[in-house]
C-alpha cells in the first residue's frame, strides 16, 4: 500500500533527526489518516522536542505543532478534540466528492457546489474538495465565495500541514488580488 510505504520512508527520515519539518508533518499527517493517534502523537512530540532545541525557529511554527499535539493527547485522553477543526475522513466523501463533481459539468451545477459546500462545511481534509469550490468561485467570478473557501482551507488543511497552510495563503493572495482589479476594472467601465 502506498501510505504504507510512505510512512517507512518518512520514518526512516526521523530516525536520522531530519531537522527538516516535512517528514515529521507528513508522518503525522498519515498516522492522523490512518487514525493511528498515539503513533501521530509520539512524532509531534518529537519534533516539537527539536523545534524547542533550535532558537532559529520561530514560535508560531512550533505554535501549529503544539496545537496539533493539544488535539491529539485531547482526543485521546477524552475522546473529544480540543478543536473544532477535526477534519473528517476523505474516504466517508469519496462517492459524493465524485458526484458532485460530475453536477459541476452538468445542468444540476447548483446542485454539485451545494453539496461541496456541505462537504467542506464538515471539515474534510480532502484538498480536492477546496480547490473544486476555489477554482469554481474563480472562474465564476464570485470572488468573496473563493476567499471563504481559501480561509476554511487554511484553517483546516493548514491545522495539518504547513505546506498546505502557505499554498492556501497564497491562493488567498492571488484571488484578493484578483477581486481588486476585477472591481476596480468594473468600476472604471461604468
Amino acid at each position: 500500500m502506498v501510505i504504507d510505504d510512505a510512512i517507512i520512508c518518512y520514518k526512516e527520515n526521523v530516525r536520522l533527526n531530519t531537522d527538516t519539518p516535512f517528514p515529521y508533518d507528513r508522518l503525522a499527517s498519515l498516522y492522523h489518516y490512518k487514525r493511528e493517534f498515539e503513533n501521530e502523537r509520539d512524532i509531534l512530540k518529537t519534533y516539537i522536542n527539536m523545534l524547542n532545541e533550535d532558537s532559529r525557529v520561530g514560535d508560531q511554527y512550533k505554535m501549529d505543532f503544539v496545537k496539533r499535539l493539544e488535539n491529539v493527547e485531547s482526543y485521546l485522553d477524552t475522546g473529544k478534540w480540543k478543536y473544532d477543526c477535526l477534519p473528517s475522513d476523505p474516504k466517508i466523501f469519496y462517492y459524493d466528492i465524485k458526484e458532485a463533481k460530475t453536477l459541476l459539468n452538468s445542468d444540476e451545477r447548483e446542485k454539485g457546489i451545494s453539496m461541496l459546500e456541505d462537504i467542506m462545511e464538515k471539515g474534510t481534509y480532502n484538498n480536492t474538495v477546496y480547490n473544486t469550490l476555489f477554482q469554481t468561485y474563480k472562474k465564476d467570478k464570485k470572488f468573496d465565495d473563493a476567499i471563504r473557501v481559501c480561509n476554511k482551507a487554511i484553517e483546516v488543511l493548514g491545522f495539518f500541514s504547513n505546506d498546505r497552510k502557505n499554498r492556501w495563503n497564497i491562493n488567498l493572495e492571488k484571488v484578493t488580488a484578483q477581486k481588486e482589479r476585477y472591481l476596480k476594472k468594473a468600476s472604471k467601465s461604468k
